[in-house]
């Protein structure tokens, strides 16, 4: 299965990716700053189990669990 992740800060889209089905997917972009701040999510989609996926932003080396949010 493909699903299409977009990253909106304040409301622009700063990257578009397809994922393709289970495993990790990285995207990384920039913030929309003077100076462009880089930052990166990590996107994990179970094989098995819960389908919720798990991201994780990181910025400015920190690590930021991002809570699970249901789409429907």
């Amino acid at each position: 299965m493909r699903r299409d992740v977009e990253v909106l800060v304040d409301g622009r889209e700063v990257v578009h990716e397809r994922m393709r089905g289970a495993g990790l997917s990285v995207l990384t972009a920039e913030l929309p700053e003077d100076p462009a701040q880089t930052f990166q999510i990590r996107i994990h989609q179970p094989r098995f189990g819960s389908s919720v996926p798990q991201c994780v932003l990181s910025l400015d080396d920190v690590d930021r669990t991002m809570p699970a949010r249901l789409v429907v």
